[in-house]
């Protein structure tokens, strides 16, 4: 069923198809002694003489110069047709949106207007109304921002007052500071008197305190063969203390244990390098010509003494 109806769906789209149906029209136009003789035989004719009859007819109407001589009458009849077509619907456009507006103009009435005209209009109008619409929204914007302006105002004014009254505050606050301020003058010039009387006694104090410096220092001399090395006596721990961690720093505190294992068992330094890398610290004395006729400073006394308190390798 399917096979039927598609092959005459196709006939019928060949038949609307101008080409084709202008051709099947050509044909029969120049072939119509074989269209009827299909349809009209004499009495006593049979089949086969039917047959042979059509096939010659056919043979001598349908040749390869007659089809192409249909061929070219039909694509002339189609673009004449075509040009037909062309020119009755551009005169029916023109007769309608030319020559009648021009007569119903004239005829109708003078307030008739052109289609054109009428958009153009309409399309200005159109332009104004939305610029009206823009300019209302603007207008309601502007509003809103003149009410929140309107009301921060309101509130500056409000924020003003408020440090207005906090600057009266703050103007009887510094009189009162004014007042307390000038009693500190008086109490500030009592104190430089008393820091004047301070002062003459720090100075003689100074005095003092560099002669017992010079009696110090002599008293070092004497007892630590060192000059200046230590302030006061009772300094020594705290400057053991300070060499024990710069020599350990440097690296110069397993140097210091092996000269003094050397000097404890009266035995000549293995290395008189290390005198040289020990000699900063003021730990060592002796003869650096010989290897045997080293001793302790009583700095050094004191660190080979507590060496196990300041530690073996580790900085303390």
């Amino acid at each position: 069923m399917e096979y039927f109806n598609s092959f005459f769906q196709n006939i019928k789209d060949k038949l609307t198809n101008p080409f084709f149906g202008t051709l099947i029209i050509v044909l029969i136009w120049h072939h119509p002694q074989f269209w009827y003789s299909i349809f009209n035989f004499d009495d006593g004719v049979n089949l086969r003489q039917k047959i042979s009859y059509l096939r010659e007819i056919g043979t001598r109407e349908f040749s390869i110069g007659e089809l192409v001589n249909d061929i070219l009458w039909t694509i002339f009849l189609v673009i004449v047709g075509y040009l037909i077509v062309l020119v009755t619907r551009t005169l029916s456009m023109w007769i309608e949106f030319r020559l009648m507006p021009m007569i119903t103009k004239k005829i109708v009435s003078e307030n008739l207007v052109m289609r054109t005209e009428y958009d153009d209009v309409v399309k200005e109008r159109n332009e104004y109304s939305e610029k009206y619409e823009e300019q209302r929204k603007a207008v309601r914007i502007m509003s809103r921002d003149y009410d929140a302006i309107s009301a921060e105002a309101n509130n500056k004014n409000i924020q003003i007052n408020e440090f207005q009254a906090q600057i009266t505050n703050l103007n009887n606050s510094v009189s009162k500071e004014k007042n307390n301020a000038n009693k500190w003058k008086s109490g500030f010039e009592a104190a430089e008197k008393k820091a004047s009387q301070l002062s003459e006694q720090v100075h003689f104090l100074t005095l003092d305190h560099d002669k017992l410096k010079e009696e110090n220092e002599d008293f070092n001399n004497f007892f630590f063969r060192v000059e200046g090395i230590f302030d006061e006596p009772i300094t020594i721990l705290r400057e053991a203390i300070s060499k024990a961690k710069e020599m350990k720093s440097k690296k110069r505190w397993k140097i210091f244990l092996e000269v003094g294992e050397d000097i404890v068992l009266e035995r000549p330094i293995r290395n008189l390098d290390n005198i040289a890398k020990l000699g900063a610290y003021h730990v060592i004395m002796g003869d650096i010509r010989s290897a045997n006729n080293y001793e302790f400073t009583v700095l050094g006394r004191v660190l080979w003494n507590y060496r196990e308190q300041f530690g073996a390798d580790e900085i303390i």
